[in-house]
């Protein structure tokens, strides 16, 4: 299968894109390239090639084999991937590796929100987030752990809504207040209607099954204005993985978000008032679009005593969340000094009492 590296125009070795740029850099000679000077080299070099009428009309299968083997552009060397791997590094020259059939029709990202944060700042911040706490195992922040920290572009549907509402209800509001020796209470009794459509966007649900979705969920939000048109030099250099849960199966869930939020939004209108009570509230939702969009993400995989520890870091906020794995054998001393220091305390102040 076809597989797509981009190389330094100066020198040619392999070149990945810096993160909160608009270019790329190659390691060896320095130099950097913009990314609309590598799609529009991208675009001539697909324009010399003869597109096959059956191959235009082909759709990827979500059920393809586990295991895909490719051939890497720059050593020749196989590279074997897993049926989502869409972007990867070659195991034997390190160069990254960009697999055509697994970014091609319905699998071709509408958007991208690319890399903001850097893999030394995302070391670092690891590091700072690790050394806070206490009793981790050693070797959870040595050199060979965060070589395993890896930047990798996740799968998301992201659906634009809108609701069309009619909402009818009452509220009241009550003062109370005394005047001599007569305590007065006034009541006013407010009727309000709340009719119109409501656009809800950017509802995003992670169309990946291999990822725990709560724990991505707790590394949002993405930002959405440095969301940016796909295309493939924002791969190079980093892990990408395409979708294997469908748009249809995550239709449904996006749908009550987007009514769910034009009901809350609605609710927050009316807040003002107390003892509300609503007579109507008919919300009719519909998507009206979907993209298929790509965020970027840092994951560290960490496995301790038979149980797997996942670290995940938002590439382009830096926000993080992770579980830590306790060294027991570290707690287990240090609970026993301080059990010893306690009893040789007791002993002294047992002793100076007599």
């Amino acid at each position: 299968m076809a597989t797509t590296s981009f190389k330094c125009p100066s020198c040619g070795a392999a070149i990945a894109y810096v993160p909160g740029t608009d270019h790329t850099k190659c390691p060896y000679c320095q130099s950097t390239h913009t990314l609309e000077e590598l799609i529009a080299k991208q675009k001539e070099e697909e324009a010399k090639v003869p597109v096959q009428p059956e191959m235009q009309k082909a759709k990827p299968d979500i059920d393809q084999s586990a295991l895909r083997e490719y051939n890497c552009d720059s050593c020749g060397a196989q590279v074997v991937t897993d049926e989502t791997t869409s972007s990867t590094i070659c195991y034997y020259c390190h160069n990254p590796v960009i697999i055509n059939d697994r970014i091609a029709g319905e699998f071709l990202p509408d958007k991208i929100v690319p890399f903001q944060i850097d893999r030394d700042t995302a070391v670092n911040r690891f590091l700072t987030w690790a050394g806070s706490m206490r009793y981790v195992p050693r070797d959870f922040t040595s050199p060979a752990n965060l070589e395993k920290i890896t930047g990798i572009y996740l799968p998301y549907w992201v659906a634009n809504a809108k609701a069309e509402m009619d909402i009818e209800g009452r509220g009241e509001n009550t003062r109370t207040w005394t005047s001599g020796d007569t305590e007065y209470t006034e009541t006013k009794i407010y009727q309000f209607e709340r009719q119109g459509t409501i656009e809800v966007g950017n509802i995003s649900e992670l169309a990946y099954s291999k990822f725990d979705k709560d724990l991505l969920l707790s590394i949002e939000p993405y930002h959405n204005d440095q969301k940016k048109d796909f295309a493939l030099p924002y791969l190079t250099g980093f892990f990408a993985e395409r979708y294997d849960i469908g748009q249809k199966d995550v239709e449904g869930r996006l749908d009550e978000r987007a009514r769910d939020y034009a009901i809350q939004l609605a609710r927050d209108s009316y807040s003002a008032y107390r003892n509300v009570r609503t007579e109507r509230e008919e919300v009719d939702t519909e998507i009206v679009s979907w993209e298929y969009t790509l965020l970027p993400a840092w994951i560290l995989t960490y496995h301790y005593n038979g149980k797997t520890y996942v670290y995940a870091m938002n590439g382009q906020t830096g926000e993080a969340f992770g579980e830590l794995p306790l060294n027991q054998s570290k707690l287990a001393l240090t609970s026993g000094a301080i059990f010893a220091a306690a009893a040789v305390l007791a002993i002294l102040g047992g002793w100076l009492i007599w």
